[in-house]
């Protein structure tokens, strides 16, 4: 897996972060774990369990200058996900796991190619 920073304001630069990653999921047995530190937040997919293996750095000077104006998380994404859980009104609530986003064909191949 490879995460990308880049500075938007402020001295140009771009950083890469390399590694291994192992994806956990809510009906995983190491969620409860893996997510304990954590706030609970609605809505979590997953969590990236990532061995770094090397860091770089480079120019970024073909990264345009942006401005910051708000998060969208605490006004949209945030009230959508809540509704979905127990007592939000959502209508029937199914557990993480049990939601269909939480079971697609494939995602064990995905987690072998991340590792």
């Amino acid at each position: 897996m490879t995460l990308m920073f880049c500075a938007f304001e402020g001295d140009a630069m771009i950083l890469r972060v390399y590694g291994q990653a192992d994806i956990i999921y809510p009906r995983d047995p190491a969620w409860a774990d893996a997510t304990a530190t954590f706030p609970e937040i609605a809505g979590s997919r997953q969590v990236f369990d990532l061995t770094i293996d090397m860091v770089q750095t480079s120019c970024s000077t073909g990264v345009p200058y942006m401005d910051f104006v708000k998060s969208r998380g605490e006004e949209e994404l945030v009230s959508f996900y809540e509704e979905m859980e127990p007592g939000g009104g959502g209508g029937e609530i199914l557990a993480p796991q049990e939601r269909p986003q939480h079971r697609q064909p494939g995602d064990e191949d995905l987690r072998r190619r991340l590792t």
